[in-house]
């Protein structure tokens, strides 16, 4: 009995096997109803059914397969629809290249196969790629059979090449001249560059360490010695540059001498991507990984949506500008070609297909002519309207490129793999005896000599294997002729120094004799100990942190790189009495106090998108009901090589904290009243000062004035009649009057300092000095003093109180000079910064004028260096040295009225130098 599908969509077209795919009694098949099958698999079987190219799908633990029509020309008739590959006789062939990608490992290099086309035959060969189940998962596997030229080959030739197709390295040929005489498909790929670039490059252009006269030293060497291994730079035609690992030596082929390099990529492994969660972005990873060119084009405009690695190299694009602009604006000269072929199939929603259609693409800045198999697709919105059309191509240009390789004997095919920096080795026969085996193995693996090995059974010279898998998978090689590859495999090798644990990628490859009969295995191992033990370090150092962190006092939490919290220690878990599951994510919010939330979330997203560290301070509710104020450091966290890898945090308890601020703050307010009232009374004795100095301008003065005019009269007419004791009584007098004096008119002063308007102007500092030099010019002159004056500034200042200042500065030097030496006053003026200045006081974001009067005369004790400032301070008796002690704390007054300050320095008996620091401000 038939079961008919014609309701289902994905089922619709296909020709021959589409129609036995809706005739088919799904029943007995392991896939089941294709009602029932899931999106990813719909999709696939849609994607085959509509392409001209040979292609098929390996689905499920019962490795389901299902072909196109395209096959049906290759002998694939004969095998049922939905039944198992390991059924047929493609499965001997394929089982090991299937089952590495069905276990989403390395992909193995697939063999060709020769398939019946009517009277001829013809070879083929699979691309494969993973096909995605629904929940992320490799589901299946699609391949792609490309056809295969198959030219008579020379045996040894042919051996050389079956290797070297399965090297995963760049093969070098090089002329003495640094040009390159070939590049293997790798090497090409590798850096990016077509077959005609080749013949233009040159070592220089690749190796940017490698310079063309190293070059031609090492050229020249290779063809006397063996030149030793060693590590350098490759750079590709984008510019990138990568690290490499090369072994080069020399060889003389037709008469010509020649230089080869093997060059193995040490950059290391990339980071698998990341599995997408949705139905159509599994899909488009699919899309993406196939061997085939895929894109996607929306609107009328044709706008490309997407375009997968394989579409982009055939048009030799990047992705960032192709895709999101309409395919004419990045590929104009395919406009005239296809232009109406998908205005046709965008209007009528019927695909077209073609085979070998020429279609001119620019490539590498030159225009080529390339040729085509591929298929428009129209693709349907929800409501079954054309909303684009999906595209897949494969070039036929070129089916395989023609790999030219060097036409060496046994020997030199055996001292290429012998200077391999991969360590390899041949056993031969079902013994696996080790014929050869290159210098990188018997050092880095085996650690024996060749003496120990070479000739050997494996298993004999190794008999720690025999407790490892390894003597079981080279049985299984051996037999079946199916290579076997893994990753990271442990393995224990007894060497001299002693059994020695190693983590290898390695592969086991079958050689086979003219005839086809398996003759021994090729073993090729890569160490990455280093790595593995690497990673698990840090895996150890996960778990130890974990550990650490649960162990704390403090909340600590932790994000990832999407900002969604990923882990909350023990005391975040005790404190809000919430389970790890509930907190993950975004749940922690919950526990902020709502007034708080918006706040914070905004902080922290801020902060996450600048990368930078960010501190905030916030309410949480604790396992009781009551909410706690909490501070929360949080710092980005990267790996060594730079990566973003999210953040993490540690949070505090603060609420004490906060209740003792609180308080705080109430005693800083009660305080700050009483500093008010403090303030008012201080105004009330500011009034009373200026009433007094008010009377001593005035009314103290006045009978001062009488006193003196009267000592002034009994000087003239009455001293030559006192007594002795008299004249001395009359003296006494007379200078306490002058003191009296001296002393109304410096607190007159003071108080001006305190109460005058302090209106400031412009004026050169040295012409006041001038100024002041010329009302001191008498006792200049008594005492003949040197005043020396080095710089200029032109300075806004409050003009009598800075004049006051020099005044004062100047007449205290001459005042306490040396009875045994003149005067010398030297007095500097410039501009400068805080930084060279370096008093502390300073502010480093200002610049300064510093003025400084030094002087030779007695000087004072070091320690009176802040006392001389204050008011009525005196070092010396008035008897020998006349003043007030108000000097020097009327220049103090003056420099905090100009918003600096003032430096006393000096030792007794070696003079005195002032330093005072203005800074440059805007005066209003």
């Amino acid at each position: 009995m038939t079961l008919p599908f014609n309701n289902l969509s994905f089922l619709h077209r296909g020709g021959e096997v589409g129609k036995l795919l809706r005739e088919t009694n799904w029943n007995s098949s392991p896939l089941g109803s294709p009602e029932s099958w899931p999106d990813s698999l719909r999709y696939s079987v849609q994607l085959i059914l509509s392409n001209p190219l040979p292609m098929s799908i390996v689905w499920g633990d019962a490795k389901s397969y299902i072909y196109n029509d395209a096959c049906l020309a290759y002998g694939h008739a004969s095998y049922s629809l939905g039944l198992p590959i390991e059924d047929t006789l493609l499965w001997s062939r394929l089982e090991g290249a299937i089952n590495a990608v069905m276990d989403d490992k390395p992909r193995m290099a697939t063999p060709a196969l020769l398939f019946e086309n009517g009277e001829s035959a013809i070879n083929l060969q699979p691309s494969m790629g993973p096909l995605y189940g629904d929940q992320g998962e490799v589901s299946g596997v699609l391949l792609v059979w490309n056809s295969l030229s198959s030219p008579d080959q020379d045996r040894e030739l042919y051996k050389f090449k079956f290797i070297a197709d399965q090297a995963s390295d760049p093969f070098i040929l090089m002329r003495k001249d640094g040009s390159f005489a070939y590049l293997n498909k790798i090497a090409m790929e590798k850096w990016g560059y077509s077959e005609q670039e080749v013949a233009s490059l040159k070592v220089p252009m690749v190796d940017p360490i490698y310079n063309i006269h190293k070059f031609e030293e090492a050229f020249a060497l290779a063809q006397k010695q063996e030149l030793p291994l060693f590590e350098t730079l490759h750079r590709k035609k984008d510019g990138t540059v990568y690290p490499v690992e090369i072994k080069m030596g020399g060889l003389v082929l037709e008469g010509e001498p020649y230089m080869f390099a093997v060059a193995r990529d040490i950059t290391g492994r990339k980071i698998a991507e990341d599995l997408l969660k949705e139905s159509e972005r599994k899909f488009r990873s699919t899309v993406k990984q196939a061997p085939i060119g895929i894109t996607i084009l929306r609107g009328e405009d044709f706008v490309v949506e997407m375009a997968n690695d394989a579409y982009l190299q055939i048009i030799d694009h990047k992705e960032c500008s192709f895709v999101g602009r309409p395919i004419f604006d990045s590929l104009p000269e395919v406009r005239d070609t296809v232009e109406s072929l998908l205005s046709q199939v965008y209007r009528t929603g019927k695909p077209y297909a073609a085979s070998e259609f020429p279609i001119p693409l620019n490539r590498k800045g030159k225009p080529l002519m390339g040729y085509f198999n591929f298929l428009y697709h129209p693709l349907l919105d929800e409501d079954g309207q054309i909303s684009g059309i999906i595209a897949t191509a494969s070039e036929v240009t070129e089916s395989v490129k023609t790999k030219q390789f060097i036409a060496e004997s046994e020997k030199k095919f055996r001292e290429l793999v012998m200077d391999s920096p991969i360590p390899m080795t041949i056993v031969r026969g079902e013994e696996f005896r080790i014929e050869i085996a290159n210098r990188a193995m018997f050092e880095k693996i085996w650690r024996l000599s060749e003496a120990e090995v070479l000739g050997k059974n494996l298993l004999e010279v190794f008999p720690e294997l025999h407790e490892q898998k390894y003597p079981e998978i080279l049985e299984t090689v051996y037999q079946s002729g199916t290579g076997h590859r893994e990753i990271e495999s442990l393995a224990y090798v007894a060497g001299s120094d002693g059994m020695k644990k190693f983590y290898l990628d390695y592969e086991y490859l079958p050689l086979k004799t003219a005839n086809g009969k398996i003759s021994g295995i090729m073993i090729t191992v890569n160490d990455v100990t280093e790595r593995v033990e690497a990673r698990k370090r840090i895996e150890e150092s996960e778990q130890r942190f974990r550990h650490v962190a649960d162990s704390a006092p403090a909340l600590i939490w932790m994000t990832d790189v999407n900002a969604l919290s990923t882990f909350f220690n023990t005391a975040w878990l005790n404190f809000t009495g919430r389970t790890l599951e509930e907190e993950i994510g975004k749940g922690w919010l919950s526990s902020v106090h709502p007034d708080d939330r918006v706040i914070c979330l905004q902080t922290y997203t801020q902060a996450f998108e600048n990368r930078e560290p960010f501190y905030m301070e916030y309410r949480l509710l604790r396992y009781d009901g009551q909410y706690h104020w909490i501070s929360d450091n949080g710092v980005p966290r990267f790996t060594v090589d730079g990566g973003f890898q999210g953040y993490i945090g540690a949070c505090m308890n603060i609420q004490e904290q906060k209740a003792f601020s609180s308080e705080l703050e109430k005693q800083v307010a009660d305080r700050t009243r009483e500093l008010e009232q403090k303030n008012r009374e201080l105004e009330s004795k500011n009034v009373e000062l200026q009433s007094f100095a008010y009377i001593s301008s005035h009314d103290l003065q006045e009978p001062l004035r009488k006193i003196q005019a009267f000592t002034s009269q009994l000087r003239e007419r009455e001293l030559d009649l006192l007594t002795p004791a008299g004249r001395n009584a009359f003296f006494r007098i007379e200078n306490a009057a002058h003191r009296m004096q001296a002393l109304i008119q410096d607190l007159l002063t003071y108080s001006r300092t305190n109460s005058e308007e302090r209106n400031f102007k412009d004026i050169s500092l040295t012409a006041l000095i001038e100024e002041v030099q010329e009302e001191l010019k008498e006792e200049i002159q008594l005492k003949a003093a040197t005043i020396r004056v080095s710089g200029h500034e032109v300075f806004p200042v409050i003009v009598f109180q800075f004049k006051q200042l020099i005044h004062n500065l100047i007449s205290n030097a001459l005042k306490f000079s040396r009875e045994e030496q003149a005067p010398d006053i030297s007095i500097q003026l410039r501009q400068t910064t805080a930084e060279e200045l370096l008093p502390a006081q300073l502010d480093r974001n200002l610049r300064y004028v510093y003025l400084s009067i030094q002087d030779n005369g007695i000087g004072f004790e070091p320690e009176y260096a802040q006392r001389i400032f204050e008011v009525f301070q005196r070092l010396h008796p008035t008897s020998r040295y006349m003043g007030t002690g108000i000097g020097l704390a009327i220049v103090k007054k003056i420099v905090d009225n100009h918003d600096g300050f003032i430096l006393a320095k000096s030792a007794l008996g070696q003079g005195a130098t002032f330093e005072i620091y203005l800074p440059i401000l805007k005066r209003g």
